[in-house]
């Protein structure tokens, strides 16, 4: 299944660490899947070169002018066409910072000039200067999380879709309320309207997988229970 909306919660109301990073490392085709699960890491990837990237059961395309992220202590395999170069820093988000919603995989696009320059500025200046390459680091993630059209705040389906990827990882499990707008970066009441004003949006397969849980989770009764 392909599906390059796919989105992560990131906390980032605050600078994040950035503990590593390495410009234009050679992965081959030849080398098979590269499996991995970076403890309280965080993975920003600028991509020249083919593949995809697999997440939750999700396969995303990893095409040269790319860029894609990917949370701490969750799977995650590349499998790449040929020769691919990924520049990539290993960060760490302050966890109690404020969330926004950003995409797991992005095409930058006539953006990719200007993210490989900061990228690999950033890379290069870490030791050296550190501050300065958190700066860096901190202002590409919030271009990231930025709508389309203009730089607003995220467009409100992908913080739903979000929440709904938490869901669907999650529906045997109870979730509180509370936790899934902190996925959206939002107040619970601004979740409410959210799922009012967007349920009809949503594709049958996946209003099927996580009405059940939703309509329960925003209904009134259930809001004066225990979550």
């Amino acid at each position: 299944m392909s599906d390059s909306r796919a989105c992560l919660s990131l906390p980032l109301a605050r600078p994040p660490v950035v503990n590593s990073a390495r410009v234009r490392a050679e992965h081959k085709e030849s080398t098979g899947l590269e499996s991995y699960r970076l403890r309280r890491l965080w993975v920003l990837n600028l991509y020249e070169g083919e593949g995809e990237l697999m997440w939750r059961g999700q396969a995303c395309p990893i095409k040269p002018g790319f860029v894609s992220l990917a949370a701490p202590d969750v799977n995650h395999s590349y499998q790449f066409r040929g020769v691919a170069l990924v520049t990539w820093i290993h960060f760490t988000p302050e966890p109690a910072a404020g969330t926004v919603v950003v995409p797991v995989v992005k095409d930058l696009g006539q953006d990719f000039q200007g993210w490989k320059s900061e990228m690999e500025e950033a890379a290069l200046c870490l030791q050296a200067q550190s501050a300065r390459a958190q700066a860096i680091l901190w202002r590409l993630l919030w271009r990231l999380a930025q709508t389309e059209d203009g730089g607003k705040k995220p467009e409100f389906s992908l913080r739903l879709r979000a929440v709904m990827n938490e869901i669907e990882m999650a529906l045997e499990m109870p979730l509180r309320i509370s936790f899934l707008a902190k996925v959206a970066g939002c107040s619970v009441s601004q979740l409410n309207r959210l799922f009012i004003a967007e349920k009809s949006r949503w594709s049958r397969q996946s209003f099927e997988n996580t009405a059940h849980f939703c309509v329960s989770v925003f209904s009134p009764a259930h809001q004066r229970g225990v979550l």
